[in-house]
């Protein structure tokens, strides 16, 4: 796909090209993520310090939640104790509090980068189909990704945390 004049890209093409690259970045780094989280603490505890701009950004996340939690404790009612009390009952910092941050990371490397490259994937495998102009393969495609979406459906595990 990428090895044809420029002249001759239509959208469907540049769709599927930008789309599909997308895709792959974030599984990779899907895998990245799930591959640091699934590390032994142990293995991690020769590592060199994190470099200054991702100590920024973790200082920057922490400092999110922070925030956050303090915004939910000035809006609850009752005393300091309840008020407190009320906003660990936040999700995203009962989470954190409770299942410890490898849970949290997890979850949220699972919603925001993993659910969007398999959607960019879709996007771009179906762009393709789009692109080819006989209606025996949109027909065929799309009847195929139903199928196995359904057979993805069917087999999924049931972890009751949906």
């Amino acid at each position: 796909m990428l090895l044809l004049e420029q002249s001759k890209w239509p959208w469907h093409r540049v769709i599927a090209a930008t789309t599909l690259t997308a895709s792959l970045a974030l599984f990779v780094a899907s895998v990245y993520i799930y591959d640091q989280l699934g590390t032994p603490s142990g293995f991690w505890t020769d590592a060199d310090r994190p470099r200054a701009l991702w100590r920024r950004l973790y200082e920057q996340r922490a400092a999110r939640l922070e925030a956050r939690w303090a915004r939910l404790k000035e809006a609850a009612e009752g005393d300091d104790e309840d008020r407190g009390r009320q906003a660990d009952e936040d999700p995203e910092i009962y989470r954190m509090q409770h299942d410890g941050p490898t849970y949290s990371l997890m979850v949220r490397t699972s919603r925001f980068v993993f659910t969007p490259a398999v959607l960019l994937a879709l996007a771009g495998f179906v762009a393709l189909l789009i692109g080819t102009g006989d209606w025996r393969i949109w027909t065929l495609g799309l009847a195929g990704l139903l199928l196995a979406s359904a057979y993805a459906a069917r087999h999924r595990p049931d972890l009751g945390a949906d």
